[in-house]
């Protein structure tokens, strides 16, 4: 059996590389977000210059 000063280590190690997981989708998602902005505002740019 397993004491609890391990559990506790073992517990935090999971959450630990839990957490490097979704910082790594959220800046990839956030990354990803910027891109389509950017596509978006050159697409509207575009659009608006042959407006006018």
């Amino acid at each position: 059996m397993e004491s609890t000063d391990e559990l506790f280590l073992l517990a935090k190690n999971e959450l630990n590389k839990s957490n490097a997981k979704i910082e790594k989708w959220a800046s990839h998602s956030i990354s990803m977000n910027c891109q389509i902005n950017e596509n978006y505002n050159k697409k509207a740019k575009d659009k608006f210059y042959i407006i006018f």
